[in-house]
């Protein structure tokens, strides 16, 4: 190892820090930048980085869990697009720790854990070792993805990490032994599986770091059909555009493939066929058979068989392209002057490029969900954070890729998450919230409300940065997994609370929000409520108590004793939205909807009513109830709580006066009174 690559490392590491990428704690941006590096090649967003991040308390030597299929990141299970065919599982096992060794110690640890987490005939329940959540999870995932595609499974690989900034050239003998003991156990395990424990030191990280995303790339052609000037049709040797794709190692350059809307399928019946046609059809030229390429680019210009490419994006063609890849990665490749049809369209308008993504991805069955990146409310968002100083990654990596601080980007799942909670008064919802609640039309119109002014929205980010800059300070616990966790925990709840203390209303309106002076948000308010929140957890922030409605009931009504906060009710009484989040309410059945709704009396309706109607139709009561709670949101049926009916308000509209008092609004009595002897 040259002796300055460790004096880089920590100059790269000491820069991280300062701009809190993704922390300001030492140990969690060298696990950060480290794990970065490792899975450069996969061009992840920094939320799925620290989404396989397992470090922290029980985590059994393991800090990073990544399954990939197919080349793509499993993030969940439910949601993800599983392939038909050949399927390929990638596993990442990481280690990072900032020392400048690599210790027997740790890979002890990983040996009893891999032990246990890797034998898939143990269940999670009977477990001997306690293990943390986020560990158990990705463990439950490998489980899910093996048995989806064992079927149809062609390679698995599973790669462990130790990275330090230590020199790889220089590791102990018993170090090794242990790693090798690690490998032959997983082989134990999986008699198909190939095994390998890397050593990762400043060297090998600095190698990594300096291999930069090149966006200004060179395609040589064989023909051009059409040029003018900027945007050219033309015909490219398949073997040019493999190189086109792939850095010099020949891994693919995903990042190219960011504003693509699908994920690769692996070889289904399609890209069977593209593969075929590669392998065979070897007298007629590939572009008669395949619909071709499509580039997005902010410039383009004829260097004379090559067409230079400024910031290029491949908008469609993933199938064709990963097919191809796969191809020269597996087979005796023959006549690769076979020709692939290429558009290079050079268009600086984001609203253009857009509606190219939109209509070349539109030709094949595509979930709407996933073309929502460019819907122009997205467009309209990044606009006006723009004028603010602060960047939408509506795309993924768009902005981390141009070097901008990671804490003045934001996500749409975190201002989403934001606008759940100070707007929809929503805060349980808000720490539950899913990117899939894009694929439910009614939670995605009601968070994405064309009639807000579109200025809510980096007032949504400026709070919620000002608390997470505070709540940081307040970690009771390292590991930026639960770093992560203990700020999706806590956020919503102290923001709504911070709001509205100075508002003096918990149903605040949009307007008030956007006017809010966030300079009201002071150290001291922050202090003062987190006391306040935190009070049943004097000994440890514990998620699970943090998730329940009951605590945050607990919390709002302490804050609005302390505060003078009125109307408590919008909040505590609105749990309608997170029980569509924890529930899968894109499978319901519009038949089902519209019978329950058609079968629910006048109201307010009596208790039970789920239960009565669940035996009238034959079906589960708790379905009722979930649709009960959907035609509430969507607002066919009116907010009921204990007997009171409310409009979208607060208002109270209608008192069902048996079971309610009508002076007190409390419940009636209504167990009979036994006389006295």
């Amino acid at each position: 190892m040259a002796k300055n690559d460790i004096v880089i490392v920590d100059n790269i590491v000491k820069e991280r820090i300062n701009s809190k990428t993704p922390s300001s704690d030492l140990g969690e941006v060298f696990e950060f930048f480290a794990f970065e590096q490792v899975l450069k090649d996969y061009d992840l967003s920094v939320d799925q980085i620290i989404d396989g991040v397992t470090d922290g308390r029980n985590d059994g030597g393991i800090d990073g869990f990544y399954i990939f299929i197919n080349g793509n990141y499993l993030e969940d299970v439910k949601s993800f697009m599983w392939p038909k065919k050949s399927c390929e599982i990638k596993i990442y096992i990481l280690s990072a720790k900032h020392h400048d060794t690599f210790e027997k110690a740790l890979l002890d640890d990983q040996y009893s854990t891999i032990c246990e987490l890797l034998d898939l005939s143990i269940e999670t329940k009977n477990f001997k070792t306690q293990y943390n959540d986020e560990l158990v999870s990705k463990r439950d995932f490998f489980v899910e993805a093996y048995r989806r595609t064992s079927a149809n499974l062609v390679s698995m690989e599973i790669d462990f990490y130790y990275l330090s900034r230590g020199d790889s050239d220089i590791v102990g003998e018993n170090v090794v032994a242990r790693a090798n003991q690690i490998k032959a156990e997983i082989e134990n395990f999986f008699s198909e599986c190939d095994v390998s424990y890397s050593f990762f030191g400043s060297s090998e990280l600095i190698k990594q770091y300096r291999k930069n995303k090149d966006f200004k790339l060179k395609l040589k052609y064989s023909k051009v059909l059409n040029n003018s000037g900027h945007n050219f049709i033309a015909l490219c040797p398949i073997g040019e555009y493999f190189n086109f794709i792939t850095f010099s190692d020949k891994k693919l350059r995903r990042y190219l493939f960011d504003s693509n809307v699908r994920a690769y399928m692996g070889l289904n019946r399609v890209n069977d066929d593209i593969l075929e046609s590669l392998k065979t059809n070897i007298s007629i030229d590939f572009w008669y058979l395949n619909n071709g390429i499509t580039i997005l680019a902010t410039g383009a210009r004829d260097l004379g068989n090559y067409i230079e490419i400024d910031n290029a994006q491949i908008v469609n063609g993933l199938q064709t392209s990963e097919t191809i890849f796969h191809y020269f990665s597996n087979y005796d490749v023959r006549n690769i002057d076979r020709n692939i049809l290429v558009k290079v369209i050079s268009e600086t308008s984001n609203e253009i490029g857009d509606s190219i993504i939109k209509a070349t991805n539109n030709q094949t069955a595509v979930s709407v969900a996933t073309l929502h990146a460019t819907d122009k409310i997205h467009r309209d968002i990044e606009d006006v954070m723009l004028k603010n100083d602060l960047f939408y990654e509506r795309r993924i990596n768009y902005y981390y890729n141009q070097g901008k601080e990671l804490n003045s980007i934001f996500s749409p799942l975190y201002l989403a998450s934001g606008y759940l909670a100070l707007v929809l008064k929503d805060p349980l919802g808000a720490r539950t919230l899913k990117e899939k609640f894009m694929n439910n039309p009614f939670i995605y119109r009601k968070i994405y409300d064309e009639r807000d002014s579109l200025n809510i929205w980096p007032k949504i980010a400026v709070i919620l940065r000002k608390t997470d800059n505070f709540i940081e300070k307040k970690r009771l616990k390292k590991g930026f997994k639960s770093y992560e966790g203990f700020l999706k925990g806590t956020r919503y709840i102290i923001s709504l609370i911070a709001v509205s203390s100075q508002l003096g209303d918990f149903n605040f309106s949009s307007k008030a929000l956007i006017s809010f002076n966030t300079n009201k948000l002071t150290d001291k308010l922050y202090i003062d409520i987190w006391n306040l929140v935190a009070e049943g957890e004097k000994k440890e922030f514990d998620k699970s108590t943090w998730r329940k409605k009951a605590f945050l009931d607990v919390c709002l009504s302490k804050a609005a004793q302390i505060y003078a906060i009125k109307n408590l009710n919008s909040v505590t009484r609105r749990n309608q939205i997170t029980a569509l989040i924890m529930k899968d309410t894109d499978e319901m059945d519009d038949k089902l909807i519209n019978l329950i709704d058609s079968e629910l009396p006048e109201q307010p309706w009596k208790p039970g009513i789920h239960r009565i109607l669940a035996k009238k139709i034959n079906i589960y009561p708790q379905k009722v109830s979930d649709i009960i709670s959907y035609l509430i949101f969507t607002g066919r049926r009116l907010v009921q709580k204990d007997g009171i009916v409310y409009d979208v308000n607060g208002n109270i509209l209608l008192i069902d006066e048996e079971r309610v008092d009508k002076d007190t609004l409390k419940l009636k009595e209504t167990r009979p009174v036994q006389e006295k002897k």
